[in-house]
This record gives structure tokens, sequence and C-alpha cells, in this order.
């Protein structure tokens, strides 16, 4: 969402808000799945200024995603199909 919930809200469709707050429940990030599921609905140009204020909370850098990633695969490695270098 680097271009805002705004952005994201008229860019993407239903399916796709969710399977990125699916994947975020997954990974341990209930907050964001949540506020996922509330940007795919939001109409309201405040609202969704707010929703970007809040996912920046949830967010304030990439990293927080990556540090999921890593979090989760240490507890179920077998999710995650093998990399070949």
């Amino acid at each position: 969402m680097g271009d805002g919930t705004g952005y994201a809200n008229e860019m993407l469709d239903p399916q796709a808000f969710a399977a990125a707050s699916e994947a975020c429940g997954y990974f341990g990030l209930n907050e964001l799945a949540d506020l996922i599921k509330r940007i795919a609905v939001m109409n309201d140009g405040d609202e969704l200024e707010r929703a970007t204020r809040e996912y920046g909370r949830l967010v304030p850098f990439d990293q927080v995603l990556g540090d999921a990633f890593d979090r989760r695969f240490v507890v179920a490695p077998d999710d995650f199909d093998p990399v070949d270098a």
C-alpha cells in the first residue's frame, strides 16, 4: 500500500483484499488483517486517510512483514516450499 489505502481501495478487487487479509492472519498480523478487511469496503476519503495512518502505525517499515515471515517460518517450515539457490 505504498501509495496509500485509497489507491489500494480503488485498484484491488475484493478477492485480492481477502487474500491479503488471510495472509496477514496466517503470519500473525491480526490487526493488519482486520484493517485490510475494513479498507476493502471503505468508500469515504477521510476514512481511507485514517486507514492509511493506521496502516503506517502497524507497518512503519517493510521489515515488519519480513519479520512476520521469519517468525512463521521458524514454527512452520513445512508450510513453505524449498528454494533452490
